[in-house]
């Protein structure tokens, strides 16, 4: 898996902004992640970001999710957000992949795990 920090992940989470109907608000997005470039510590910009990351699938919102994150690692209430829809975006892809996630532990659901733990310990 790509690192979320990868230029790779940055560029394949853009490219899925674009495929999202919210791409409409990517203007925003942009405006805010140039307010932030400008101001980092501009609470009202990292609110408002991730109120929009909020409203996305999680492969999209996660470069924005770990940017706030390592702004600022004590947000207890963002961690619980990244975390749930990590964890949905996962079981979403093994109930894809075989129909249910609570059966047996694939390589890919073992790999799921450990990512979820990752984060935990970051956390």
């Amino acid at each position: 898996p790509l690192s979320p920090s990868s230029p790779m992940a940055a560029a394949r989470a853009d490219d899925l902004h674009a495929q999202h109907p919210s791409a409409v608000s990517d203007d925003r997005r942009a405006a805010l992640k140039s307010k932030l470039a400008l101001d980092p510590w501009d609470l009202d910009a990292w609110a408002a970001l991730a109120a929009h990351a909020n409203s996305l699938p999680f492969e999209l919102a996660r470069p924005d999710y770990d940017a706030f994150l390592a702004h600022f690692p004590t947000a207890a209430r963002i961690w619980r957000v990244y975390l749930e829809k990590l964890v949905a975006a996962k079981r979403w892809a093994a109930e894809r992949r075989r129909g249910d996630f609570a059966r047996g532990a694939g390589e890919e659901d073992v790999a799921a795990r450990r990512e979820v733990e990752s984060v935990f310990g970051r956390a």
